[in-house]
C-alpha cells in the first residue's frame, strides 16, 4: 500500500460500515489534497526536523491509523512503503541518537538545532548581505539541521550511528571526509561523531568570527568531555587558524580539523587531501567568479567520491566535461535525479533541496 491507496480504502471500508457517504468521502479524498497530512499519517519516519523530537513509530513500516465514528473509533494497522513519486522522499530529516545530540550540546549549547535568521553564526558576522551584492565571497549564512545531516550522511553512503541500514545506499569505508564552508563546525563535528569508521573530517571556514565559535565549541567538549584531546596552531596575532580534535578507539585515532581560510587555496586544503576525499560537503553558494577554480579542485578526486552540494554543479559546470554524474537514490535511478531536500536552519517544513553526486570510477 502507499499513502494513495490508503485513504480509498478506508473510505470503501467505512461506507460498508453504514457511515454516510459524505464521511468516508472525507476520509478517502482529504489526504490526498493535503501533503503535509498524508505525510504526518504515513510516512515511514516520524521525527521533529532537528532530531531532537519524540518518535512515535510501531514496528517496521507498520502504521496504526484511528477513525473517530460517531461513539465508534475505527482501528487500522496498515504497511507503508518509505517512498514513492520515483523514490522521492517525504521527509528531509533522519533520526539523530540522544548521545550524538548529547555531545554536540555539550559543544554548541542551545544552538544545535535551532531555525531561523538569528543563530550565532548570523550574529558574529553580517559582513555580506543576503545577496552578496558586490562581495568577493559569499557570506549568506544557515545550517543544516542535526536530522539533515543525518540524512545526507546516509544518502552519501557514509557509515552512521541511527542510519537505516536497510537503505539502498549502502553503508562503505570511509576515511576521509571534507566539509568546505563549514560555518560554526557544527555539521562537520556531527559527522565525527555519528560516523565512527571515519578517521578524519577536515571542516574549512573563510569567515574568522565563525571560525573562532567552532574553535570555542571544540574548546567546550574537549574542557566537559576528556576522551577529546584538543591542540590549536596560533596565526602571527596569536589567535588560532587550525585546530585539532582527536579522540583514541580501537581501530586507531581519530581526528576532527578546523581551519581557517579559503578552500580554493592550496595552502588551506592541499591536492592530496582532495585525491583522498571520500565525500566532500559543499554547503556554500559558489561565486561566479570563483567556479572555474572550484571546478579545478573538484576534478582532482578520485573515483567514488561523493559531493553533497547546495548547488547543482552539473548545470554550473563549464565547458569541459564533468567527472560527476547524479547520485540516485538507489542503484537502480543512479545517474537520474540528484536533488532531495533536507532540514535546514533557513527552510520550511519542507526542507532546502541539496544535490547528491559521485565522480565517474575512471577518474
Amino acid at each position: 500500500y502507499d499513502p494513495i491507496t490508503i485513504p480509498i480504502y478506508l473510505g470503501i471500508v467505512i461506507m460498508a460500515l453504514g457511515a454516510p457517504p459524505l464521511v468516508a468521502h472525507t476520509i478517502m479524498f482529504r489526504p490526498l489534497l493535503k501533503p503535509r497530512l498524508r505525510h504526518q499519517l504515513f510516512s515511514r519516519r516520524w521525527a521533529y526536523l532537528n532530531g531532537t523530537g519524540s518518535w512515535r513509530r510501531h514496528a517496521s513500516n507498520t502504521r496504526e491509523v484511528r477513525v473517530q465514528l460517531g461513539n465508534q473509533t475505527l482501528s487500522f494497522k496498515v504497511e507503508v512503503g518509505e517512498t514513492i513519486n520515483n523514490h522521492a522522499s517525504y521527509f528531509c530529516a533522519d533520526p539523530v541518537e540522544e548521545d550524538v545530540l548529547s555531545v554536540l550540546k555539550d559543544a554548541y549549547g542551545e544552538d544545535v538545532g535551532r531555525t531561523g535568521h538569528h543563530l550565532t553564526g548570523h550574529k558574529v558576522d553580517d559582513s555580506l548581505g543576503p545577496n552578496c551584492a558586490g562581495g568577493t565571497i559569499c557570506l549568506t549564512y544557515g545550517e543544516m539541521l542535526p536530522g539533515g545531516v543525518a540524512k545526507a550522511l546516509r544518502r552519501l553512503g557514509l557509515f552512521g550511528r541511527g542510519t537505516n541500514t536497510t537503505d539502498a545506499t549502502q553503508h562503505r569505508p570511509s576515511g576521509l571526509v571534507l566539509e568546505l564552508g563549514m560555518g560554526t563546525g557544527m555539521a562537520a563535528m556531527q559527522t565525527f561523531l555519528q560516523c565512527p569508521n571515519i578517521s578524519h573530517v577536515i571542516g574549512v571556514e573563510y569567515s574568522r568570527p565563525r571560525f573562532d565559535v567552532a574553535v570555542a565549541a571544540l574548546q567546550a567538549l574537549s574542557s566537559r568531555r576528556p576522551e577529546f584531546q584538543l591542540s590549536l596552531q596560533p596565526c602571527s596575532d596569536g589567535r588560532p587558524k587550525r585546530c585539532l580534535l582527536e579522540t583514541d578507539t580501537t581501530a586507531g585515532t581519530r581526528r576532527l580539523e578546523f581551519r581557517l581560510g579559503s578552500f580554493l587555496s592550496d595552502e588551506v586544503v592541499c591536492d592530496s587531501e582532495f585525491r583522498r576525499a571520500d565525500a566532500i560537503f559543499l554547503q556554500v553558494v559558489l561565486p561566479e567568479h570563483a567556479r572555474p577554480r572550484i571546478q579545478e579542485r573538484l576534478c582532482s578526486v578520485k573515483g567514488g567520491c561523493r559531493i553533497f552540494s547546495l548547488a547543482d554543479i552539473l548545470s554550473l559546470w563549464g565547458s569541459s566535461p564533468s567527472p560527476f554524474k547524479p547520485l540516485g537514490h538507489s542503484e537502480a535511478d543512479e545517474g537520474q535525479e540528484s536533488k532531495d531536500v533536507y532540514a535546514a536552519s533557513w527552510g520550511t517544513s519542507e526542507g532546502i533541496i541539496f544535490h547528491t553526486f559521485i565522480a565517474h570510477p575512471e577518474c
